[in-house]
């Protein structure tokens, strides 16, 4: 049920902004340069070992549900069959993937979805929904728990027909296995409905939008296939992400794209190579970029330079 979330209703609404603001998300209150032991308060009070674990468990709690083997087993094989995934399948590019929602694996992923997040099925197989978020923009993931608890909620008040025709759309940034962050449309798919009426076994259809879409808020619908017409029930967008860069990091990372070294930046801003380095070792961290190519990639994508 969505009221049985003991992760997420122990954390208190500031604990939650604190996370958002950690991830640059927009400033509504001051962490006063308390930021670091805003985040070990939170991390001990929960038990998570970072920001990007918690917010993975939020998402883990929400969708946990109890499938049975013989339910899993029947409900692919019957997958498999329906005219509706040969449909799908017409799309080259249109990555499918069936999710168990009771241990957050898949039970099959099609080779489309290699294409679009660069890592083998074996790879996605073995670390299941975890590595998914791993993946994932740690402000997306988070804002998709805030939106994922609005569509349960939804949900829950569905007849079971309604539960089995249900349909949730959403777009979030996934990382690439070539280090780039992706733009991903999903589609999630109600398989199966659990006796205690949660979604037991998903298909996620996702495609790529980078092209198509800059915005970071992202666009959500959670409707319901009435026959011929689709009922919205939910639809909107999330909160904007900003940068979570200062102003002197801002300049650093304009700097470092127009491929200025250390000791030219700290040169032109009047401070020390020691004092660059360490705003640049700051950044990555901030940015969860793994070097200085990532980071500029990311810093023109999200418009920050």
């Amino acid at each position: 049920m969505v009221e049985e979330l003991p992760l997420f209703n122990s954390l208190t609404p500031r604990e939650l902004q604190v996370m958002e603001a950690l991830l640059g998300g927009p400033q509504t209150f001051a962490l006063n340069g308390h930021s670091k032991e805003l985040e070990q308060s939170i991390l001990q009070k929960t038990g998570a070992t970072s920001i990007e674990e918690l917010i993975s468990r939020l998402h883990t709690e929400l969708i946990q549900a109890n499938v049975s083997d013989a339910e899993k087993e029947s409900s692919v094989d019957h997958f498999l069959k329906d005219p509706r995934f040969q449909r799908f399948q017409v799309f080259a590019d249109q990555a499918i993937r069936i999710l168990d929602n009771s241990t957050r694996h898949y039970l099959y992923i099609n080779e489309a979805t290699t294409h679009l997040m660069g890592y083998h099925t074996d790879e996605l197989r073995k670390g299941g929904l975890r590595f998914g978020h791993s993946k994932t923009h740690p402000w997306d993931l988070l804002q998709l728990v805030f939106i994922s608890k609005k569509a349960m909620a939804v949900f829950k008040k569905l007849s079971h027909d309604d539960k089995i025709n249900a349909r949730f759309s959403f777009d979030i940034r996934i990382r690439h296995k070539d280090g780039d962050y992706r733009r991903i449309q999903q589609h999630v798919y109600t398989l199966t409905v659990t006796p205690g009426g949660k979604p037991g076994i998903a298909m996620i259809l996702s495609n790529d939008i980078t092209h198509y879409k800059t915005s970071t808020k992202i666009q959500y619908v959670f409707g319901v296939t009435r026959g011929k017409r689709f009922d919205i029930l939910l639809n909107g967008e999330s909160k904007p992400h900003s940068s979570p860069l200062t102003e002197r990091e801002v300049e650093i990372v304009n700097l470092i794209a127009y491929g200025h070294k250390e000791s030219d930046i700290a040169d032109q801003l009047h401070i020390s190579a020691q004092t660059v380095k360490t705003h640049k070792k700051n950044i990555l961290s901030k940015t969860h970029s793994k070097n200085t190519a990532e980071l500029i990639r990311m810093a023109m994508m999200e418009g920050w330079i």
